[in-house]
């Protein structure tokens, strides 16, 4: 399982990028909030999530965790595919998706192409279930009616996050010793080697 890109980008999509690892290609379908987001000195990290399908292998890259677990949460509801689910998080940030399922705020999934009221409903019964979990793993609040990361998203935090999950460790462990751990001062490397401290007691 492909779960994180770091390389140079070598095209640029509003639908996908191609991404240079070491030599190999990747294309990796992304959603407009995440083209907006792409830096422009080409050199991107991106956190994946890989379909396998008979006919096809596809490669879904997102700018931060947050945003491929909403995607992973809408690919979970019956009828619902990547394709749609990109078309969501293109047009509804991962800040405002959050707010609209706590709202029920059935107007924002309705405006989205390729979605009904029949289906904005269900929508927002399947993803109100989950979404309580979604804000508690990471560490998101509500301030004045917009939503936040308790934690720093900083390349750092992000790649250090990513190699403490492949050891093992558990979002909510990570995110928990990180609130312990000056994460803005220090490199990948550092913010590891103090988690792992941390972790191990």
């Amino acid at each position: 399982m492909i779960s994180f890109l770091s390389g140079v980008i070598i095209k640029r999509t509003p639908g996908y990028v191609v991404i240079n690892v070491n030599g190999v290609g990747y294309e990796v379908s992304i959603s407009a909030q995440t083209y907006d987001k792409l830096p422009q000195n080409n050199e991107v990290s991106l956190f994946c999530h890989l379909i396998v399908r008979e006919d096809a292998q596809i490669l879904f890259g997102f700018v931060d965790e947050l945003e491929r677990s909403l995607f992973k949460n809408i690919i979970k509801i019956t009828g619902v595919g990547p394709k749609l689910a990109i078309t969501i998080l293109s047009h509804l940030s991962p800040n405002i998706l959050i707010k609209t399922v706590k709202e029920r705020a059935i107007d924002n999934l309705v405006s989205v192409p390729g979605i009904g009221k029949k289906s904005a409903e269900r929508l927002m019964i399947e993803l109100g279930n989950s979404i309580d979990k979604v804000l508690l793993e990471y560490n998101i609040i509500e301030t004045n009616g917009q939503f936040f990361n308790t934690i720093s998203n900083s390349k750092s935090s992000n790649e250090a996050s990513t190699a403490l999950t492949s050891l093992g460790f558990k979002n909510h462990e990570i995110n928990k010793v990180f609130k312990n751990i000056s994460i803005s001062e220090l490199s990948s490397e550092d913010i590891i080697k103090q988690a792992l401290r941390l972790l191990s007691k």
